[in-house]
């Protein structure tokens, strides 16, 4: 008797395997002009197409001041809360009227509290995701940085950033990893491992790069971990860069442009972020004019 034939194989599409891996994003927004284009750019990308999304509205109440009229004063800062709120709610019908023209999957949350107690609480929600994605702020924008910096040193997880301006056909070709060989960077590559599945391309990019100790790039800056992601079947190209005196963050920039990247990976605040407030660093300058995607971790 002839053995019925054997049920077809389903090959899904690259992208289906991957999204499939991220199934939860926090979208942290605003209630600005950035929340519409930030998620027309999550709803883009094709890594995305099978997460749900935790659309999480901002709005912050300014830290108490002291007041002469104690009940008078209380009474101000009620009201005054009262039309933040009203603010937010107003808001998010404005989100969810976007949302809603979207395909994806969809919940909205209401973050309403002080700065620190705000930026808190984006790091709770952040830690039961598998990535956050934000609008990438620029510079002076004090809130937006705190809420970053929260969720990118204390969440234990990636962040997205998304530049303004930024548009997409859908996929990334291209990743590109700015190396420098510390714990940070190899926090961003493990964390980057669906999108550097999903390239065709990975450029790993050293700057100003010497051979170190133990705890240094090894004999051949870059080769290292190059080697680490061939084996995992990647092609990659080492590129050893030469600031020629530019600033890291700039040369980092140039070369990742000139390789028409998709995605910049990189590690976030090597130093105590004290240090990093009072003398920039590298994390904030990319931050703050980066004109791709940054996917980050620390």
């Amino acid at each position: 008797m002839p053995h019925a034939p054997a049920a077809p194989t389903l090959i899904m599409p690259w992208w289906k395997e991957v999204a499939m891996a991220l199934k939860d994003l926090l979208v942290v927004l605003f209630g600005d002009e950035s929340d519409g284009p930030l998620i027309a750019s999550v709803d883009s990308l094709a890594i995305f197409a099978q997460a749900h999304v935790a659309a999480a509205l901002m709005a912050p109440i300014p830290d108490p001041v002291l007041v002469s009229d104690v009940v008078g004063g209380g009474m101000a800062l009620g009201e005054f809360v009262s039309a933040i709120r009203n603010d937010a709610l107003a808001a998010q019908e404005k989100i969810r009227l976007v949302l809603a023209r979207t395909n994806l999957g969809y919940e909205q949350r209401l973050v309403m509290a002080q700065t620190l107690a705000a930026c808190d609480m984006a790091v709770t929600q952040a830690r039961h995701v598998d990535l956050t994605v934000m609008a990438r702020p620029s510079k002076g924008e004090g809130f937006r940085h705190e809420v970053l910096e929260a969720v990118l040193m204390e969440s234990g997880r990636p962040l997205l950033l998304i530049p303004p301006g930024w548009t997409s056909d859908g996929t990334v070709s291209t990743v590109f990893v700015a190396w420098n060989a510390g714990r940070e960077a190899a926090r961003a590559v493990a964390d980057a491992g669906h999108w550097l599945e999903a390239a065709s391309n990975i450029v790993i990019g050293t700057v100003d790069a010497k051979p170190g100790g133990p705890r240094g790039h090894g004999e051949a800056p870059g080769v290292d971990i190059a080697t680490h992601l061939a084996r995992h079947g990647h092609a990659v190209e080492l590129r050893n860069i030469d600031s020629l005196g530019a600033q890291t963050a700039e040369a980092i920039l140039d070369a990742a442009e000139s390789v028409a990247t998709d995605l910049i990976v990189v590690g976030g605040f090597g130093h105590p972020r004290l240090q990093q407030a009072l003398f920039g660093g590298v994390t904030r300058t990319i931050v703050e004019t980066s004109n791709v995607p940054l996917l980050m971790a620390h």
